[in-house]
């Protein structure tokens, strides 16, 4: 015998048509496109395990960190996958979270990040990133109550501004042959605690028979203050049960959904808390494409049928769209061929009266399908489709970047030789300075398929100068930039107000008279776009006599050797301070199998290695990294890679920095890497020069290490 737990409810709400011209305001279509269009790609082959066809999800920061998860559906693992690409990162570090369901991942504008998934074992699995970290070790959330065996499904999670965020997952309780099918959520504290006693929805759906195969896929959305809702569809059972929360100390509201007491429905998309609080929801009865509109109150208007497609719909997805929601479609039309439907959704009034356009706004003549969309802040955003030319042709991804009154711009998205399937999209940045990642599942014509990450960046370098506020006219100061970008390597370029430039994220420069000067850096990353940043120095004059009350006497260094002469460079950039370096090369890295095979084979080769010297006074020690290869003189110069000729060394300067040191002992960090890219495996030598505060300069010492792969 089924039952409910709220009583039955029905109400009567007002449709509105607009007409789609007076959707579409004017300013709407100023948002720049994503031009020059730019795609990092990274491909993630895993051939003993081939990505899941139903599973892949997607996010970044406004940092330029993205992440991404998938479940591999080969038949040897089927492993869960989290990604993590950091923003100056070349490729992504990938860690295995062992045998499950579904996985899906959330991350905030911050950097916070949230996944879950239910390891093969039947325990629930949550793991939390802070920002600019690595993935937490997971929780594990044992099966589900004092029933015996409890079941969970597949969850949801989603993610605040301030880093909290919850996880909506559908569970199934048997005891004999009774069976309950129930929606639990936990909230997740910014600080990645799982709070497992949280209040949980009072929704549920019981009868005999036990628990289905699929219990059912979960789908939430969080608010500000605690706000949030939840989704369940149960397969088999024709029920969506809708979960909403005002606050984070409020009760929750459970409702059917479909215009009956109960809800009716096959599949869900996750629903959006609006500004004001109001939940609106999609969700797919057949053929029909239905959405509603909850509120905390226990309001529920009945279904509004935005679509009714004769060969069905699938695929149902909605997006933040400003104060209001945008909802994407696959219909599958009467030919069979498959196209993506855009409709905008429109939520008012306190009880969230909604009114659809009478016509599509988009709706394209090629086949194509898997839509999937995000948003900037401004209510514009990216559209991801797998497009499909003819019947014949491989599908593509398709990209469009959208306004807010709906112009569609198309974003390129690189050369493509592989079927694309399951595209998915996350954008952060604005719409002026937009980043975003796109991930898609591509199979070749033989082989495993793959998945593929792009970074799309519209933005520009994060810049901070380190610069002093005096300086003396005829001494050499340190000025530094702190460059960061999710493109890679970044250009740096400095002029100082007395004609004098430079190149480089470390320089020193002498101001050779007194007077105001004004430093200004330009920072340009490896697709072109630019920031810069201004800092005036007071160039003073040098007292008489000279500086220092006559010092005359040059540093001296001493006792200059490594800690080790060779290895491998190390995980954080070599061109930071040292205090940074030092943090950022201690920082552990997300773990992997692959990545643990590989320390075994290489415990004797350190990571790294620390400069040792001693110096006869407080000093800046400018330090040139050199590679050194063997050639032959050919016409006088030496050539590596020549056969013939003369035997020569050949000496190149790759990269200077400087580092301040006190008198006496010092150490200073070297990873041999810069600006997230390690030096080429090879011979090197480190020339280090001192100069004290009165621009006495010393001797070079040289130190020979060998860097291996």
């Amino acid at each position: 015998m089924r039952r409910v737990s709220w009583p039955r409810r029905s109400l009567i709400v007002a449709v509105v048509a607009f007409a789609s011209a007076a959707l579409a305001p004017v300013a709407a279509d100023a948002a720049p496109a994503l031009s020059p269009p730019v795609s990092i790609d990274s491909t993630i082959d895993r051939s003993f395990d081939v990505p899941s066809t139903t599973a892949l999800a997607v996010g970044v920061s406004d940092g330029g960190d993205a992440i991404a998860a998938w479940r591999g559906g080969g038949s040897v693992t089927g492993a869960v996958k989290l990604a993590l690409w950091s923003a100056s990162a070349s490729a992504p570090v990938v860690v295995d979270g062992g045998l499950g369901s579904d996985p899906d991942v959330a991350m905030a504008p911050d950097g916070h990040a949230l996944a879950a998934w239910t390891g093969s074992d039947g325990r629930l699995r949550v793991t939390t990133r802070q920002p600019r970290g690595g993935f937490a070790a997971a929780t594990a959330i044992d099966r589900p109550g004092d029933f015996d065996p409890g079941i969970w499904g597949t969850p949801s999670v989603a993610l605040r501004t301030d880093g909290s965020g919850l996880v909506a997952v559908p569970t199934c309780l048997v005891i004999g042959s009774y069976s309950d099918q129930v929606l639990r959520v936990f909230e997740v504290t910014s600080g990645g605690t799982v709070l497992t006693s949280d209040q949980q929805p009072d929704s549920h759906w019981s009868g005999n028979g036990g628990c289905p195969a699929q219990v059912g896929v979960a789908r939430a959305a969080a608010g500000e203050g605690g706000r949030a809702s939840a989704t369940l569809c149960l397969p088999g059972s024709d029920v969506c049960f809708l979960a909403i929360r005002n606050r984070a100390d409020a009760p929750w509201t459970v409702d059917g959904i479909d215009g009956t007491p109960y809800g009716s429905g096959s599949d869900a998309a996750a629903p959006v808390v609006t500004a004001g609080g109001a939940t609106i929801v999609v969700w797919r009865v057949g053929a029909r494409l239905l959405t509603a509109v909850g509120s905390d109150a226990g309001a529920m208007n009945m279904g509004v049928t935005v679509a009714d497609a004769l060969g069905g719909i699938a695929a149902p997805a909605l997006v933040p769209l400003g104060g209001d929601a945008l909802l994407l479609s696959q219909l599958r039309l009467g030919d069979g061929s498959q196209q993506a439907i855009e409709r905008p959704l429109f939520a008012t009034g306190s009880l969230g009266d909604l009114a659809e356009v009478g016509a599509p706004s988009y709706q394209p003549s090629a086949p194509y399908a898997d839509p999937h969309a995000a948003t900037w802040p401004d209510g514009s955003g990216l559209i991801a489709l797998a497009a499909q030319t003819s019947a014949r042709a491989t599908p593509s991804l398709s990209l469009q970047q959208r306004s807010l009154g709906g112009t569609l711009t198309p974003v390129e998205a690189g050369a493509q030789t592989r079927a694309v399937t399951l595209p998915r999209v996350a954008v952060a940045g604005t719409a002026a300075q937009p980043l975003a990642l796109v991930a898609t599942r591509e199979a070749p014509a033989s082989g495993p398929a793959t998945i593929v990450l792009r970074r799309l960046d519209g933005a520009p370098p994060r810049l901070t100068l380190t610069v002093p506020p005096t300086a003396t006219a005829g001494r050499p100061v340190q000025l530094r930039a702190n460059v960061s970008d999710m493109s890679g390597p970044v250009t740096v370029g400095w002029s100082f107000g007395d004609g004098g430039t430079a190149q480089g994220a470390e320089v020193d420069h002498t101001f050779a008279t007194p007077g105001a000067r004004t430093v200004v850096v330009t920072a340009t990353d490896a697709v072109g776009n630019a920031s810069g940043a201004s800092a005036t120095i007071d160039v003073v004059a040098a007292p008489p006599g000279g500086g220092g009350g006559g010092d005359r006497t040059a540093p001296a260094l001493a006792g200059v050797r490594l800690s080790a002469t060779r290895f491998r460079a190390g995980r954080g950039n070599t061109a930071l301070s040292a205090r940074a370096s030092s943090a950022r090369a201690a920082a552990p890295a997300p773990p992997s199998a692959r990545a643990a095979a590989r320390r075994r084979r290489r415990t004797s080769t350190p990571s790294g290695t620390t400069i040792r010297l001693s110096s006869s006074e407080a000093a800046t020690v400018k330090i040139a990294v050199v590679r050194v290869r063997s050639g032959r003189k050919q016409r006088g110069k030496c050539r590596a890679g020549a056969r013939r000729g003369r035997r020569c060394t050949l000496r190149t300067t790759v990269k200077t920095f400087a580092r301040g040191v006190r008198g006496g002992a010092s150490s200073i960090p070297f990873s041999a890497r810069f600006g997230g890219r390690a030096l080429p495996a090879g011979s090197y030598e480190l020339q280090l020069v001192a100069t004290d505060a009165a621009g006495n300069r010393g001797r070079a010492r040289t130190v020979k290490f060998t860097l291996v792969r």
